[in-house]
This record gives structure tokens, C-alpha cells and sequence, in this order.
């Protein structure tokens, strides 16, 4: 069952923070019963003697043909998932509803299609970065729109644009986000128009698999995750002006 299993934070702090922690799988029938096309999701709760247990979250999830892949909070308000059959589902947490009933992005067959990574942002929509290396963007209201990476080139290490690997949101500036692939971190203010280079500080092969943004303090983050080369993080402010070597 562990295999299935896709944890995911709102923004602030996970847990400890305050923000709301939640847990998706495929349903497993011979464990909780139902459908095995059903989701099952879950919260991370306190109980009264201090400690922590996973309560099931009830939620009218579409029958999914895929498996959990990707899982992505905003701020408490949206959980949207993404499966290794490049489907899209949008849970509305306030009023329990799916404001995307089921989306299939890409083209590809899977697991070409499967959603790897995937960021929800309450105002704009989902971005996601699929298992064949394309970046799209999902809004609440519209078609969905592929972003071209081949115009990252400018922005990378080496002028080599590696496929991307993860995608998160910026907060702090309206149409921003960032993309990471294996080597590289880049931002773009402009929706995926231009790219800047965002990697200071990174080692020169960092083997990055994920990318979140968080706030700390009044600051906007960019948390890192790599394959056996540490956690990694750095302001957003800063990536964006960084001071002069001295």
C-alpha cells in the first residue's frame, strides 16, 4: 500500500506550521472497501494526548482509471492530484466539491502522460509537468495550454535544457512559477514566456527530482529535493536579485 501513497502541505509550514497535511492513494477495496477506482484521502490529525493518526477525509472524488502519482495543497483551499494516466482531478476543500471533474493532459500514452508533478494555485489553476517532459498549464476556466521549455535555453547551465522534472507556483508574483530539471532551477514572471536563471549555489549535477514553494516568515522559498544530494533552499527575492560577488 506504501507504493501508492503521495503526501502533500499546504503552504505554511506543514504540520508543525499550522498547514494542514494530506495523504492520497488508489483505493485498495480489501482494506477500506468501495471501489477500486475510488480515491482515498486523508488528513493528518491531532489527538487529544498530544499525538498524531490519519483520519479518512470523505470527498466525491471521480472514478479515476490511474494510480495517485502527484498530490498539491494551496493554502487549504484546493487538493488536486494527478495520476500516472495524465488525469486531473480538483477538490474545492471549503465546499467539498471537484471543481475539475477529470482532465487528461499530454498526448502520450502512459506512463509517457503521468503527472510527476503538479502545483494548484486558488486564483490561477493547476501547472503540471508530465512524465514525457511536458510542462502545461491547467486553468479553472479554459483549454489547457502547453508551455514551451526549448525557450529556457538562455536561462540554464551548459545552454543545455534538460527535460523538466517538477513545477512550483510563485506567490509572490502574480504569473509566476518556477521549473526545475535535473540540473537546473529557472523562473519565468510572464506565465512561461521568458525564463531567467534561478540554480545560485547549486552544486553542477544537484540530481534535483522536486521543487515547492513556501513561505517562511514574510519570505517566499524555494525547497529543492534531489537524489542523495540534500534538501536545498533559497529565497525567492533573492534568486531574482541576487547580491554581487564580492
Amino acid at each position: 500500500m506504501q507504493n501508492d501513497l503521495v503526501l502533500a502541505t499546504a503552504r505554511g509550514g506543514g504540520r508543525f506550521g499550522g498547514a494542514p497535511v494530506y495523504a492520497a492513494m488508489r483505493n485498495r477495496p480489501a482494506v477500506l472497501g468501495g471501489a477500486a477506482s475510488d480515491v482515498t484521502l486523508l488528513e493528518l490529525q491531532d489527538l487529544p494526548n498530544g499525538g498524531y493518526e490519519w483520519r479518512l477525509v470523505p470527498a466525491p472524488w471521480p472514478p479515476l482509471s490511474g494510480t495517485v502519482r502527484s498530490l498539491s495543497i494551496d493554502d487549504g483551499a484546493y487538493i488536486a492530484l494527478g495520476t500516472d494516466q495524465g488525469e486531473i482531478a480538483i477538490l474545492e476543500v471549503a465546499t467539498m466539491s471537484v471543481r475539475v471533474p477529470r482532465l487528461t493532459v499530454g498526448a502520450g500514452p502512459a506512463p509517457t502522460a503521468a503527472i510527476q508533478s503538479l502545483d494548484v494555485v486558488d486564483s490561477r489553476g493547476v501547472y503540471a509537468v508530465t512524465a514525457g517532459s511536458e510542462l502545461w498549464f491547467i486553468p479553472f476556466v479554459g483549454a489547457p495550454r502547453q508551455i514551451q521549455t526549448w525557450t529556457m535555453t538562455n536561462a540554464v547551465r551548459l545552454n543545455t535544457v534538460l527535460p523538466p522534472v517538477a513545477v512550483a507556483a510563485l506567490r509572490s508574483h502574480p504569473l509566476g512559477l518556477a521549473v526545475a530539471n535535473e540540473r537546473d532551477v529557472v523562473i519565468s514572471l510572464d506565465d512561461g514566456l521568458t525564463w531567467r536563471a534561478a540554480s545560485n549555489g547549486l552544486p553542477s549535477n544537484p540530481h534535483i527530482n522536486g521543487i515547492k514553494s513556501a513561505d517562511m516568515g514574510d519570505e517566499e522559498y524555494l525547497i529543492l529535493s534531489t537524489w542523495g544530494r540534500s534538501l536545498w533552499n533559497a529565497r525567492v527575492s533573492q534568486l531574482l536579485d541576487p547580491a554581487p560577488v564580492t
